[in-house]
């Protein structure tokens, strides 16, 4: 009988771990595009995920106030329409203990292959007040030691992290490789309260893009970053893989929503995600200095109608 209860409970365990990796892949229009504006019924962690064929990275909940993830009609950007994505972050210290990377799980598209080029734009806000902390909890960081808004995975080794970084700045991080930040802002350029129009978050929506080509030789990789419109960091030079082949074969998902240091509310406190497009091929629109990207909700949605061929000039 015991023999009979341990084989049952290794093959509910294998059952079990193979439907945590058993992941559906998004797909790409004929124009190489995928999007998600969360028009999808409400859901949180711990519950089935069935929105534009996104997943689940990670089912942890918050330990300050035990928050899990959301798509929510109350994290809609009011730009777009359904609803967004609503990730918890609680505080670094917690009763006098620390609480490393406090937050809820993390949601995200798997691609069908490993992508070569992705131009990838997201709307994202952080809670009204949001502060955070120098690690001795008196509340007096200006800015995010660091916070990493996604991680891109290749499929070796390595990880692209849009995100702020240590220095009061923002990078798109090469994690893995020899040098981090060889896509970022200034050292000490102020970019959270740049955003946020302040020390603390601003409640409101601002427009983050990324494009990025992988490398072929460690030299040749593309890194271009954007906020608000605006290209803020740019790299025709960028080492995205260390020379691992297998990262070279390009990236394989993304995860929305990940850790940070150091927050400090007292409460957790959400951030949304929103209106998020990837594209695989060149998107249609330029910013302002002609550079291929994706733009914010209704640059160039709409196509330009044709030109009659029946006209004459008079």
């Amino acid at each position: 009988m015991k023999t009979k209860i341990l084989k049952l409970f290794f093959l509910l365990a294998i059952f079990f771990a193979l439907s945590n990796f058993a992941r559906a892949a998004i797909s790409f229009d004929s124009n190489g595009r995928w999007e998600t504006t969360f028009n999808c019924p409400e859901w949180i962690q711990n519950n089935a995920l069935s929105c534009d064929s996104l997943d689940l990275f990670g089912s942890w909940f918050t330990t300050m106030e035990n928050k899990g993830s959301q798509i929510t009609a109350s994290a809609n950007n009011p730009l777009g329409v359904g609803g967004g994505f609503r990730h918890w972050i609680g505080d670094y210290i917690q009763n006098a203990v620390n609480i490393s990377n406090d937050n809820s799980g993390p949601i995200g598209p798997e691609f069908p292959s490993p992508q070569q080029e992705l131009w990838i734009r997201w709307y994202l806000r952080f809670e009204e007040g949001m502060a955070w902390d120098d690690a001795t909890y008196t509340g007096t960081k200006l800015y995010p030691y660091y916070h990493k808004l996604l991680y891109i995975y290749s499929a070796g080794t390595t990880q692209v992290i849009p995100g702020f970084v240590i220095s009061d700045n923002m990078a798109l991080t090469a994690q893995a490789t020899s040098n981090y930040y060889q896509v970022a802002t200034p050292s000490g350029s102020g970019d959270w309260n740049r955003i946020n129009g302040g020390n603390t978050g601003d409640g409101e929506f601002h427009l983050y893009e990324v494009h990025i080509k992988m490398d072929t030789n460690q030299t040749d990789g593309v890194g271009e970053f954007w906020i608000d419109g605006a290209l803020v960091a740019s790299n025709y030079a960028v080492d995205w893989s260390d020379g691992d082949a297998f990262a070279k074969q390009g990236w394989e998902y993304i995860k929305i929503g990940n850790n940070q240091a150091w927050s400090h509310n007292n409460r957790a406190v959400y951030e949304d995600f929103d209106d998020i497009v990837i594209y695989n091929t060149t998107p249609p629109n330029l910013d302002t200095n002609g550079n291929p990207f994706i733009g914010p909700i209704g640059y160039g949605d709409m196509t330009p109608p044709s030109v009659p061929s029946n006209l004459s000039v008079l």
